[in-house]
């Protein structure tokens, strides 16, 4: 699709959907409204970013060793005379490192058909052997050189692992190969193939997202293509100005969600230093504080060597020599330190306020806030009126369809939204949204809404 068809298709498209946006929406679910736009962030910057390839326009991409490697051990197969052993992991075609290993496998096809070099694909999955069947076939074809190309190609050994890899391992001995390829799943038997690679001198390129098998295939061979690179391997292979492009459209999301990841960690700082800095948040400090010290002073006052020695360590074992229940009779409550004392309010159930976990300050400080200023809770209008509403939608999306249809025919001539506030001033309970009014109010404007989610 030309430039100027796609545009006009995508401003249709825009238009169509102002219309049905101000017509009210309907059947649209709000609380799926974040999906909805990141759907459109990624298709947008995707299609961006592909018909940005397809006009010619230059996309760097950096340089993979192990992707350029691949054609240099393919000409050194045919320079030395000798097979290019190709195996794409022991999985099935429902893993995607798999389909990622027959995708590589079609362009490595291409170039032993265009060096006329002998290529052996063993499989242990008769699904793969198919289709990896296919994608050779197809690669000889688009070469020119179908005579080339024989069923026995690739073929299947077994489905049990080690038995794979002892079937592989022959192959290697008996007809040493001078390039072995690994692209796919691999577990166990990946270090198994890689040793015997090495073992005959053949240039070996690995590739998988498994990393607990990553480390034995950088180990023992020449080049390994980690993680995405071995996904992206078919858009530097191909070349294709769509795989480019959806290859760089991925890079500009990383980029994105890592700023918006980073946003948002710097906003919900800016949250707790709001926090930290109001009289409630300080008077709350204070006040537990006071109570977690004076308790864990009276627990330690009246206990016994032995729960003073459990307390402090955090254990339920007693010690096991006297002199050590002897120093734990006699220390003084105000000679412990600060560690101390944090070990034996976890243990006694009393903890001090740095130890609450950081939602359970923000709620308590929030409801406190509300407590402190009811009289505004109470006669704030808006903010009822956007609470109702909000709650009766919530309650609309959960009822059933007849329990729907209950209500519209109670309310036949009411708007979407006026039946919102109708069924949200049946079902609202005030008192769960004492903290969400406090967030409303105190909270920097620009985060407002963003924090609601906490």
């Amino acid at each position: 699709m030309k430039d100027k068809q796609f545009w006009s298709v995508a401003g249709i498209i825009f238009v169509l959907f102002m219309i049905y946006w101000f017509a009210g929406h309907p059947f649209f679910v709000s609380e799926r409204g974040v999906m909805f736009w990141s759907i459109l962030v990624v298709g947008g910057v995707l299609i961006y970013s592909t018909r940005m390839a397809k006009r010619g326009e230059k996309i760097t991409l950096r340089s993979i060793p192990g992707l350029k490697a691949v054609e240099e051990a393919v000409g050194r197969s045919t320079e030395m005379g000798k097979p290019v052993l190709y195996v794409p992991g022991i999985m099935d075609m429902d893993q995607v490192e798999t389909v990622a290993g027959v995708v590589v496998l079609g362009h490595v096809a291409k170039m032993t058909a265009r060096y006329e070099t002998s290529l052996n694909v063993p499989v242990s999955r008769a699904i793969v052997m198919k289709a990896a069947r296919e994608s050779c076939r197809e690669s000889y074809l688009l070469e020119g050189r179908p005579d080339l190309f024989h069923d026995d190609m690739v073929h299947y050994l077994t489905d049990d692992q080690f038995a794979y890899a002892a079937g592989v391992n022959g192959i290697m001995i008996r007809e040493e190969p001078a390039a072995c390829l690994y692209m796919g799943k691999f577990y166990a038997e990946s270090l198994l193939l890689a040793e015997t690679g090495n073992s005959i001198g053949a240039i070996q390129i690995a590739g998988t997202a498994s990393p607990s098998q990553i480390p034995f295939f950088v180990t023992a061979c020449d080049y390994t293509l980690i993680g995405e690179e071995f996904f992206a391997a078919s858009a530097y292979l191909s070349q294709d100005p769509e795989l480019i492009g959806g290859v760089k459209g991925q890079d500009y999301l990383k980029i994105l969600f890592t700023s918006v990841l980073l946003l948002s960690v710097l906003l919900f700082s800016m949250n707790i230093f709001e926090q930290q800095r109001s009289d409630e948040w300080k008077d709350l400090k204070q006040k537990t504080n006071l109570s977690a010290e004076k308790s864990i002073a009276d627990f330690w006052n009246n206990a016994d060597p032995i729960s003073r020695y459990r307390a402090v360590n955090r254990s339920v074992s007693e010690p096991s020599a006297e002199h050590i229940l002897n120093k734990y009779k006699n220390i003084a409550y105000s000679d412990l330190s600060k560690r101390q004392k944090n070990n034996i309010a976890f243990t006694t159930g009393t903890p001090f306020w740095i130890q609450l976990p950081v939602d359970n300050r923000m709620e308590i400080v929030n409801q406190t806030f509300t407590d402190n200023n009811q009289s505004g809770y109470d006669t704030d209008a808006e903010f009822r009126q956007l609470e109702i509403v909000k709650e009766g939608k919530n309650k609309w999306n959960q009822m059933g369809e007849d329990e729907r249809e209950e209500y519209q025919v109670k309310f036949p001539e009411m708007n979407r939204e006026d039946l919102y506030a109708e069924i949200g001033k049946e079902t609202i309970e005030w008192e769960d949204h004492e903290v969400a009014w406090a967030i409303n109010q105190r909270s920097i404007p620009v985060i407002k809404n963003i924090l609601m989610v906490q």
